[in-house]
């Protein structure tokens, strides 16, 4: 959905799609190893602009599968292109120092609605027939 809404004035979702979705808290007890590829750190590094914050992720994956094969991290760091909110990926390797809650069906997420109100998100039965 990242692109989804980008430039719309109106947004909507449709039930039928929010509950095929899940929620689940994933926490880790364990430090991971993490490169950090936000704010001045990817230019540091010498990654490409594209591989961090392009609308296309191509470059930005083939950079992942080569960090993930040519190291040893556990993932990295780094900025949302659309919000600037810190995100992080984790590469399949770590997954024993991960754990998580039980999914719950994303419609029942007690922050859900509030959410939606902030984003301007409408939640509609289903699509209207043209």
């Amino acid at each position: 959905m990242r692109d989804r809404f980008e430039g719309k004035q109106r947004r909507y979702l449709y039930r039928p799609q929010l509950e095929t979705l899940v929620a689940s808290e994933i926490s880790t007890g364990r430090a991971l190893q993490l490169v950090d590829l936000t704010g001045a750190a990817a230019y540091e590094l010498g990654v490409d602009t594209d591989a961090k914050a392009a609308r296309d992720h191509a470059k930005g994956q083939r950079f992942a599968e080569a960090l993930h094969r040519d190291t040893d991290v556990d993932g990295m760091l780094f900025s949302s292109r659309l919000t600037g909110a810190l995100c992080a990926a984790i590469f399949d390797r770590a997954a024993a120092k991960l754990s998580a809650t039980t999914p719950v069906a994303l419609p029942m997420v007690g922050a859900l609605p509030a959410e939606l109100t902030r984003l301007g998100i409408t939640v509609r039965r289903r699509r209207a027939m043209s």
